[in-house]
């Protein structure tokens, strides 16, 4: 049985608590995804799926919107990502510490003017989104 890696980053949002995390997809699909807490007990999930390998691929999940946002600087910022494929979680890189993020909806004030480039994946049981890209631009007031 060969196993594929998926990225560590999105669990850490689903499974804050956990130290060290590994996710494995197995050529069945089930997803399964084991770590230690703080006290080093050893956890352990798994999730099947009944769906075959072959349409899994249609089944991950897909983000979808706006790519491009513009602010002013000092105004509150509120984006809500979009994703189809009933997605169970997000993650997002490059998240600027002004901003942050809870499920779908990613809050807070513009302090910096610029450009700030996010990169947002989404995940459920099927797998990992391709990374989608949203540009937030915050103009001086």
């Amino acid at each position: 049985m060969q196993l594929t890696y998926i990225p560590i980053l999105l669990f850490i949002s689903c499974l804050g608590c956990l130290g060290a995390v590994a996710a494995q997809v197995t050529e069945k699909g089930d997803i399964k995804v084991t770590g230690d807490d703080s006290d080093k007990n050893i956890l352990s999930e798994e999730v099947t799926s009944d769906v075959p390998t072959s349409h899994q691929k249609e089944l991950v999940p897909e983000i979808i919107g706006e790519s491009v946002l513009q602010h002013k600087f000092g105004d509150p910022v509120k984006y809500t990502i979009r994703a189809e494929n009933s997605p169970l979680a997000f993650s997002i890189k490059d998240l600027p510490f002004w901003l942050t993020h809870e499920g779908a909806v990613i809050t807070g004030s513009a302090i910096k003017s610029g450009q700030f480039k996010l990169i947002i994946y989404a995940l459920n049981k099927y797998g990992v989104s391709k990374p989608f890209s949203l540009e937030l631009n915050v103009s001086a007031k």
